[in-house]
């Protein structure tokens, strides 16, 4: 921490500072009254675990609202008062599943991830939290996050598929089989089934998906002999065609009266899974950016309401909401909330829906 040699004279009532910078730092305030001078230190975390911040380790599978990491920060006082965290993903900017792939409570600092990890999904993620202080200052901390293999005594690694010049390429690809004993790749034999119906005459690595299975649930059956001798048949998870979850619009804005407050409705997001061609199993949550804090999601239903019941200051608030489906494709949608006198609504722009956010 620096320190500043400062004095005060004051004439007239006013103060003028002198001092080695030659003028105030932006961690010092003073008080034109009393002349007194205040320092404000950044927020301080615990001494890092490594050079390059803290590591820690989370068995996959575990449940997604398990305390991965709790942040650990102070100015002065206890830990965590009069500061703000939230997290950032730099590494996945431009990969959308991992970069909301964890959520922080902005008062505590505990950190937990959106869905339950996969150590085949992804084995290492980082992030970085900050602890931001009443007065403005901020503090980061590196965070490794590692995912540890749990011993399953032999896996699929998750299903694949191709894409071509940003299209869906339709052919499934069985991941690599691993096995603690080794696996006698000679003996390997695949097994394809469309919504337990096995697919006839697909006994290799990838299977073409046809008009007929385009929408079924897919699983493929591994069997093979370990080095050792052991017959073994193992199951992959399954996966359907890869296709995002439908949205009725891509983005769409709603007028609001500048008087409405909490839980007053807003908008009803539609989406169905183009797997099953219906709603079920689809949930919503808003994306902890822009203007989300303003607003609620009801996580089955789409349904957004006002979250707050101070009166609406601003003219335009934005949100974004992340759509799933249950094996884990997504799409997102972009929200306006206009602030007017009248509650009217505006049809959103026809713009064609292109979904190409798959696992």
């Amino acid at each position: 921490m620096k320190h500043f040699l400062i004095i005060l004279v004051a004439f007239s009532g006013q103060v003028f500072a002198y001092g080695t910078q030659g003028t105030i730092p932006s961690d010092v305030e003073s008080d034109q009254t009393t002349g007194e001078v205040e320092y404000h230190s950044p927020p301080e975390f615990s001494k890092p675990m490594t050079s390059e911040g803290d590591v820690i380790s989370v068995m996959e599978n575990s449940d997604k609202d398990l305390i991965i990491y709790d942040a650990q920060a102070r100015v002065t006082g206890e830990v965590d008062e009069g500061l703000t965290y939230s997290l950032s993903t730099a590494e996945f900017e431009g990969r959308y599943k991992y970069r909301y792939l964890f959520r922080i409570d902005p008062s505590t600092g505990e950190v937990r991830m959106t869905e339950s990890p996969n150590y085949e999904d992804y084995f290492r993620y980082r992030f970085t939290v900050h602890a931001t202080s009443d007065a403005g200052l901020v503090s980061d901390r590196n965070v490794t996050l590692n995912i540890l293999n749990l011993d399953e005594g032999g896996k699929i690694a998750r299903i694949k598929s191709r894409w071509r010049q940003g299209q869906y390429y339709p052919i499934l690809f069985a991941g690599r089989v691993d096995d603690e004993r080794g696996v006698d790749r000679n003996s390997l034999e695949y097994e394809w089934l469309a919504d337990n119906v096995i697919v006839e005459g697909e006994n290799s690595d990838s299977l073409y998906i046809d008009d007929d299975i385009a929408y079924k649930r897919i699983v493929v059956r591994v069997h093979y002999t370990t080095r050792d001798g052991l017959f073994k048949s193992i199951v992959s998870k399954g996966v359907r065609d890869n296709h995002a979850p439908v949205l009725d619009w891509l983005q769409w804005e709603r007028h609001v009266p500048s008087r409405a407050s909490a839980p007053f409705h807003i908008y009803d997001v539609g989406a169905f899974d183009a797997g099953r061609g219906e709603d079920v199993g689809i949930t919503y949550s808003l994306l902890e950016e822009g203007d989300y804090e303003y607003f609620n999601i009801d996580s089955n239903t789409g349904g957004i309401t006002l979250a707050k019941s101070e009166p609406l200051d601003q003219r335009v608030y934005k949100i974004r909401i992340w759509v799933r489906d249950e094996i884990g494709n997504w799409a997102i949608q972009s929200g306006k909330v206009i602030v007017a006198e009248e509650d009217t609504d505006k049809t959103p722009p026809k713009e064609p829906i292109t979904q190409d956010h798959k696992i």
